[in-house]
């Protein structure tokens, strides 16, 4: 066995002539990694080193820090294996440090540890965070032992009678000997409120804290080792038929040694950390932000920017919940947020930046995926759907596409709720019918047969012709009917808009249908629950036979220009050419019909990623400066409107021209003369300039000839040597400098 403060070594031997295939390491220090690999002997020799292993030994020996916030597992976080086992569901709740887990002692509701889980500890450190959130005589805050004879527990009350209500008290039994048991009686905890206790062990002095103060101390002469391996190991409840804890706790640790008073006190003030993450999720005309607890906070500060990492400026103070809503924002604008923690410590450093652009666009399926069954909602708002029984992606009509077969019963569902709260608003998407049959759904929100909302592309009294239809129990079908046919084997745009008490109906950007009394809106629904894309609520009817592209749904009612221009996508920009220019490239490019802007967007690979260069412009050219001499440089450009960005165009590739000649440049040669050599070096050279050396016996007949062969500068400087005649009554040089 060989070791190495360093990864890679190099490695000392600390154990040699091993026959197992396992080895303890003890001669090592606390906080200190350590890598490891093992070789093999035999007669013939020694085996190369195993590949390396890495541990760090610690005092620390358990730390259940109920972070999860969801399942029923509490991990040790020291990667030991004690993790504790969540019993009748206690509820995750905002902890002191993060999270933590709420046990309300209304059903049993407690955690359970290994076996073992004190066993070996004689001197030794136990400390939680607790928020009781009732006081009952005998509750524990752990308990471990393997019956009533054979136990130690930490007791968060051990008498309903004044003065030592809410006082702790430790006790350890050890077989039939007697209970021994200390009680801090010097403080007090309080409900309702985040306190660190602590009970260690030194010798046979065992003491009590609350936050990092002495509240008792006194002798107990057994150690935890002595109740040898514990079976039965609780937090929240006791060995006994004693009350359950009414209350929460986070960060539980078992130490092997017993910390000072000093360590304590570090424990139970710990330093404000902000939340390790932020959620964004846009609105109309707002950004609805949410955030996990920060360490130590009792509020939290929200700040915005405008440009990403700030400078920001302070949103809203004080707040105590883990969400926010902002509003009164501009829609199509990007805000950028952080959030920091204010706690008795100080406030926090900012948590890592969330971005959103507030839009009325409500929901986005995009349908570009090309694989799986989720399908994506790029609204920003997290509404993603799921695809059922194996729907196949495709080509759509802008770009990707889904395939719905109706015989294999393929639909998408969409999450709960997505309608709810919509008054004034739009449903529109490109469908391409492979087949018609009567009740056909494109789309499908409700709860049953008697409270939903739908779209068919035919029913048997309106062949060939859209129906749209919303109802709930009290209030009876409100339609609109098609007074045009939708087309089969071809693409079209279909789209639903309410505004007020109207309704109205739009094939291909035509409006083909409108309901001037309708009194029901998508929020009569209430928070639907199915939800489809291509299938009914009436199990009955038949599945969509067809493909679905770019569902969408806005929290407006869109105008009829509007919906036209969704009805006609725009064309790929043609003709992208680049014209070289001194470390610049001009770009221009064909216009396409309907588009208000376009984006440029660039690369040093073929085929990309790229990079944008301009967003939305609305000229058809565009100048990309400060460029390098000899990089190659790859360009598409796509068209926009207020509807849609068309797909990119071809690639095109192109190198920018040098830079251009500088007065400067000509006048940095030095000439040095040697013995019968003439030497003349630039102080530097422009990378794709031609220098040439050339040479003269008389200026004034301006006869001048080239010395040698060109150089193309790369940046460098540039030496140039030749001989000469000293005998020669004179000679000029100069250098020439091309582009």
């Amino acid at each position: 066995m060989k070791r190495s403060l360093v990864s890679g070594g190099p490695y000392t031997v600390v154990a040699g002539g091993l026959t197992g295939t396992t080895y303890g390491d003890t001669a090592v220090v606390n906080g200190t990694p350590y890598y490891y690999v093992v070789s093999a002997t035999n007669a013939k020799g020694e085996s190369d080193n195993s590949p390396e292993a890495v541990a760090t030994p610690s005092d620390l020996l358990a730390r259940i820090q109920f972070d999860e916030n969801t399942g029923a597992t509490a991990t040790d976080a020291t990667g030991n294996g004690w993790d504790a086992t969540l019993v009748n569901s206690p509820a995750w709740t905002t902890g002191h440090l993060r999270y933590g887990a709420n046990f309300p002692a209304t059903a049993g509701q407690h955690a359970t540890l290994p076996d073992g889980i004190a066993s070996g500890l004689a001197d030794f450190t136990i400390s939680t965070w607790i928020k009781v959130n009732a006081f009952a005589t005998w509750q524990r805050i752990f308990d471990f032992g393997s019956g009533q004879t054979n136990y130690m527990f930490l007791t968060s009350q051990y008498t309903g009678t004044a003065p030592n209500t809410a006082k702790l008290r430790f006790a350890i039994r050890v077989n039939s000997s007697a209970e021994q048991s200390v009680s801090g009686a010097n403080i007090a905890l309080t409900a309702g409120t985040w306190t660190h206790v602590a009970v260690t062990r030194s010798g046979t002095t065992v003491s009590l804290y609350v936050n990092g103060a002495l509240a008792g101390s006194g002798t107990i002469a057994y150690a935890p080792s002595a109740l040898g391996t514990t079976t039965v190991n609780y937090l929240g409840r006791s060995q006994f038929s004693d009350p359950y804890l009414n209350g929460a706790l986070g960060d539980f640790r078992i130490y092997s040694r017993a910390l000072s008073a000093s360590e304590l006190t570090t424990l139970a003030t710990p330093t404000t950390e902000p939340p390790r993450a932020l959620t964004a999720i846009p609105t109309n005309g707002g950004v609805s932000l949410s955030w996990p607890p920060g360490v130590a906070a009792t509020s939290y500060t929200l700040a915005r920017a405008s440009v990403s990492g700030g400078p920001y400026t302070t949103v809203a103070n004080g707040i105590t919940a883990l969400t926010y809503v902002d509003t009164g924002l501009t829609n199509g604008l990007t805000y950028h947020y952080v959030v920091r923690s204010v706690g008795t410590a100080g406030d926090s450093a900012d948590s890592p930046e969330a971005s959103a652009t507030p839009s009325t666009l409500h929901l986005h399926y995009r349908l570009d995926e090309t694989e799986g069954n989720t399908v994506t909602d790029s609204s920003g708002r997290g509404q993603h759907g799921a695809a059922a029984n194996a729907s196949a992606w495709t080509t759509g009509r802008l770009d990707g596409g889904l395939s719905l077969a109706s015989a294999s019963s393929q639909y998408v569902t969409l999450s709960a709720g997505v309608l709810a709260g919509l008054t004034d608003c739009t449903i529109m998407t490109w469908i391409n019918i492979s087949s018609l049959a009567n009740w056909q759904r494109i789309f499908d929100f409700g709860t049953g047969t008697d409270n939903y909302l739908f779209l068919a592309p035919q029913t048997g009294a309106s062949p060939n012709r859209l129906r749209f239809a919303i109802r709930t129990p009290s209030v009876a079908e409100q339609i609109i009917v098609s007074s045009t046919a939708i087309p089969v084997g071809s693409w079209a745009h279909v789209a639903v808009v309410f505004s007020g008490t109207t309704a109205r109906l739009y094939l291909n950007g035509a409006l083909v249908g409108q309901n001037i009394a309708m009194t029901l809106t998508p929020a009569s629904l209430g928070a639907t629950t199915q939800n489809y894309l291509g299938r009914s609520q009436f199990t009955s009817d038949p599945h969509l036979d067809a493909s679905l592209d770019d569902f969408r749904i806005y929290s407006e009612a869109l105008s009829a220009s509007a919906i036209a221009l969704f009805a006609a996508p725009l064309a790929v920009p043609q003709n992208l050419r680049a014209t070289p220019g001194p470390l610049s490239l001009d770009l221009t490019w064909n216009a396409v019909a309907n588009a208000t802007g376009y984006t440029v967007r660039f690369s040093t690979v073929s085929g990309g990623p790229y990079a944008t260069l301009s967003a939305r412009l609305p000229a058809l050219t565009q100048t990309h400066a400060g460029l390098t001499y000899g990089e190659t440089y790859y360009y598409v450009v796509s068209a926009s409107n207020a509807a849609y960005e068309s797909l990119v165009s071809a690639e095109i590739a192109a190198t920018p021209d040098p830079a251009p000649l500088d007065a400067a440049e000509s006048a940095s040669p030095s000439l040095v003369l040697r013995p019968a050599m003439a030497e003349l070096t630039t102080a530097t050279s422009v990378a794709g300039h031609v220098y040439q050396l050339q040479t003269s016996t008389d200026l004034t007949a301006e006869i001048w000839l080239d010395v040698g062969d060109a150089i193309i500068g790369d940046g460098r400087p540039l030496v140039f040597e030749t001989p000469y005649d000293s005998a020669e009554p004179r000679r000029f040089y100069r250098l020439l400098i091309t582009r």
